[in-house]
């Protein structure tokens, strides 16, 4: 979802899934695009390349289809290689109820419980991405328990308030000097 560029990294995962056991059925369906022409006719070529006929590429979703998106699949994979900052994306998969396999980048390891809501891999480990995606496609209970493991994700009000309790407290702290 979102950027289909080398840093998110798609390569990895395109290369994860092509390894998977094609007895299992999976599909792979990215969403977004590239960040430049250049990029999108690599990436495409790759595609083509790769013989993953199990693979659909849906382009950019409005946020009136976000939701008709994540319908699309059971797991939300976030590969990335660069750090991430925070992974929005993640905290949308949640939301819809979607476990995440999502790379040690940064922000995704604040919000994936390894093996409570989601699981974690290292970054730029192809073997241990399709270990995982395997591991989840040979058992549908454990995505669903993935999915109940799932906490309540906390509005955007709820965030702002903890960030004023914060600021608070900092300026009681600085004012007692």
């Amino acid at each position: 979802m979102g950027s289909l560029s080398p840093s998110k990294g798609v390569d990895l995962l395109m290369e994860a899934f092509a390894g998977r056991p094609s007895e299992l059925g999976c599909e792979l369906h990215l969403f977004g695009e590239s960040a430049n022409s250049e990029e999108g006719r690599s990436f495409s070529e790759r595609l083509r390349s790769s013989a993953s006929t199990n693979c659909t590429i849906h382009g950019v979703v409005s946020a009136d289809d976000l939701q008709a998106a994540f319908e699309c699949f059971d797991v939300l994979v976030f590969p990335s290689v660069g750090l991430e900052i925070f992974g929005l994306v993640v905290l949308e998969a949640h939301s819809a109820g979607r476990p995440v396999i999502a790379s040690r980048c940064g922000g995704p390891e604040d919000t994936v419980r390894d093996g409570v809501d989601g699981l974690l891999v290292p970054r730029g480990d192809v073997a241990s991405l399709e270990e995982a995606m395997t591991s989840l496609a040979e058992s549908p209970a454990r995505v669903r328990k993935l999915s109940e493991g799932i906490r309540e994700i906390r509005s955007m009000g709820e965030h702002v308030q903890d960030l004023e309790g914060v600021f608070q407290e900092i300026r009681s702290w600085s004012s007692d000097r």
